[in-house]
């Protein structure tokens, strides 16, 4: 089994004032196969909460395991497993789509990494635009490519944050259904946040924040 587990986490910083405290006593079980929004207004903490589950930053108190295959494994390791979506696309400017897109194979020395991504092309309908740059897509197309490279090296959990922040709403949605389909076909740990309603309710499990604390809707 795959899966994340946070137990009493607080999170919190400190200015030369004062501390600020995010969230705390948050506990969440996240297991791979299965879908988790969370919601809430800027400044809530949901960005911060991400960082925490994808083993990015350590909570101040409390504790986050990480489990692949029934094994503990550390913040590091589970990297080595994720997939991370941003609300910025992060393409390279310089690289056209299928550069972008083989890229993470091509770091991992995979030989096959070229063909992969003209497969995954496929599969978001952007075969055509293989030799387009960055400054040459929409922003869906964009955001398209940014989902393929997340989902291109088969990792065990996806990270989204505000996936759709920067698209129009017919875009939105079907990026939604893009990332959402792809979660479900290969049986990914999908965690988004956001503080679109309507992308949280397509979740399996939807959270708010709120008033420091994690509430399921």
């Amino acid at each position: 089994m795959h899966a994340i587990h946070l137990k009493s986490v607080s999170h919190y910083f400190q200015s030369s004032t004062e501390r600020i405290v995010l969230f705390r006593n948050l506990s969440l079980d996240i297991q791979a196969g299965r879908s988790y929004s969370i919601e809430g207004p800027s400044g809530a903490g949901k960005s911060s909460l991400l960082t925490l589950i994808a083993g990015l930053e350590t909570p101040k108190e409390g504790q986050v395991d990480f489990t692949l295959d029934n094994r503990t494994v550390t913040q590091i390791a589970l990297r080595k497993h994720s997939g991370f979506i941003f609300q910025q696309f992060h393409l390279l400017p310089e690289l056209d789509a299928l550069s972008n897109l083989a890229l993470p194979l091509r770091l991992k020395g995979d030989r096959e990494a070229c063909d992969k991504a003209h497969v995954w092309l496929k599969k978001i309908g952007m075969e055509n635009r293989a030799a387009h740059k960055p400054t040459q897509l929409s922003g869906g197309e964009q955001q398209r490519i940014a989902i393929a490279r997340a989902f291109i090296s088969d990792p065990v959990f996806i990270f989204a944050d505000e996936p759709t922040g920067n698209l129009d709403e017919k875009t939105s949605a079907s990026i939604a259904e893009l990332m959402f389909n792809f979660g479900r076909m290969d049986k990914k740990a999908l965690v988004l946040v956001t503080h679109s309603r309507a992308l949280a309710a397509k979740a399996d499990y939807r959270f708010r924040m709120a008033a420091g604390g994690l509430e399921q809707l």
